[in-house]
């Protein structure tokens, strides 16, 4: 350990990093280490050297401690607002879209949702209550189900008369007062229509169900 206790002799010395009084730590490696620290109590300052017999004495460089810290960092990252080269942040998959950021401001990515030429995963449709050949879907083209059987019980039946739509022909022979044959043109059915009074219509005891009664 060397030392050095008076500024006015630092001042005189070469090769000295400081202008300080100071203590000087030589250490052994392959070459020499030499570590100086000033004497000041609140803000020493420390600095290193290296030697070594092919390349011998290096540049003193400064270690900053807590209470030495740097009051400026030198290039770009000590002053920059922003990034010295703008990048792209880019989204893929199922959305789309990208945006240049630099670190001066927010940066927003507008997104475009990727249309799926197909689903991931293709699906099996089928239909209940009749024979139809179930048949794969996955989204890339139109598909048909083959129905080979369909049950008796959903063709045959009463339909409801409001489920009725459309135009029936009638006609009618006959005369007041008497029971004519009213047919449905369209499926040949025969009917019983009866054209009477009011009075007629009350005489009668039994009315039937297959019958149309007309009052006039």
């Amino acid at each position: 350990m060397y030392y050095c206790d008076a500024n006015a002799h630092v001042v005189t010395m070469t090769n000295c990093p400081v202008s300080e009084a100071f203590s000087l730590l030589v250490e052994k490696h392959a070459g020499t280490k030499q570590t100086l620290t000033t004497y000041t109590v609140g803000t020493p300052k420390t600095y290193s050297r290296n030697y070594y017999a092919t390349s011998g004495w290096g540049a003193w460089y400064r270690i900053y401690t807590t209470v030495d810290a740097p009051t400026a960092i030198s290039g770009n990252a000590g002053t920059a607002t922003k990034l010295a080269t703008a990048g792209t942040i880019a989204l893929t998959g199922g959305v789309t879209g990208s945006a240049s950021f630099d670190g001066s401001a927010n940066a927003s990515i507008a997104t475009t949702v990727v249309s799926a030429p197909k689903l991931t995963t293709a699906r099996t449709i089928g239909l209940s209550g009749v024979t139809a050949t179930a048949t794969s879907f996955d989204g890339s083209a139109n598909i048909t189900i083959p129905v080979t059987a369909v049950p008796a019980t959903l063709l045959t039946g009463t339909i409801a008369a409001a489920r009725l739509s459309g135009s029936y022909d009638i006609s009618v022979t006959g005369s007041s007062a008497t029971t004519s044959s009213i047919k449905n043109t369209q499926n040949d059915s025969n009917l019983n229509m009866w054209v009477g009074t009011q009075a007629q219509y009350d005489a009668i005891t039994t009315k039937n169900d297959d019958t149309i009664y007309h009052i006039i």
